[in-house]
């Protein structure tokens, strides 16, 4: 599991390496998704006021990805604006990225190709990431309902979708919070 302090510096990596890679990378460590997730988002689904957005799940089924202010704000300096069609990691330009394409390895490639401090963060994998954000937000004093909620963990219909979503927006601005706070790095030490 990558530190916070990692979390950061992969962060600020994907943000320079920009693209369609690194708008990935970026959401996915906002939002606290996988990257197949993040590829699945089309503009015209997203809402913009909650942030709330329907893509594919496992087995068939739809959800709610949440999309907290930071990872809203990224898809729209990269589409430039809200009122675009297509994938947003593309800006709905070109062709769709497909999600057998961002495979750990592939990013991790990228990174280094395309952002020489990259190369120095490691050990890291999407998994660790969403688990340096439980643990965060744990510590951040989140309930273990709410993080579990914020990472797409399903209560099995005990409650409402949209009454999951709020609840993950509000653990997901937390975490963005968290990820803005290098007071924190500074004030206590690396976490």
């Amino acid at each position: 599991m990558p530190s916070i302090t990692a979390v950061r510096r992969l962060l600020a990596a994907a943000r320079s390496a920009g693209g369609p890679y690194g708008t990935v990378l970026e959401v996915s460590i906002l939002a606290l998704c996988l990257p197949w997730e993040a590829v699945a988002i089309d503009l015209e689904k997203i809402e913009w006021a909650t942030g709330f957005v329907e893509i594919p799940a496992r087995g068939g089924r739809n959800r709610i990805l949440v999309l907290p202010g930071d990872a809203r704000a990224t898809i729209l300096r990269v589409a430039g604006s809200a009122s675009g069609k297509g994938q947003a990691v593309t800006a709905g330009r070109g062709k769709r990225l497909e999600a057998r394409y961002v495979r750990l390895d592939r990013l991790q490639d990228y990174l280094a190709d395309t952002v020489s401090d990259a190369i120095e963060i490691e050990g890291w994998n999407f998994h660790g990431i969403r688990v340096a954000g439980e643990r965060a937000l744990s510590a951040a004093g989140r309930s273990p309902a709410e993080t579990a909620t914020a990472l797409g963990r399903y209560d099995r219909g005990v409650q409402p979708p949209r009454v999951r979503a709020e609840i993950a927006a509000m653990a997901l601005e937390t975490w963005c919070s968290i990820l803005r706070d290098t007071t924190r790095q500074r004030g206590r030490g690396a976490s």
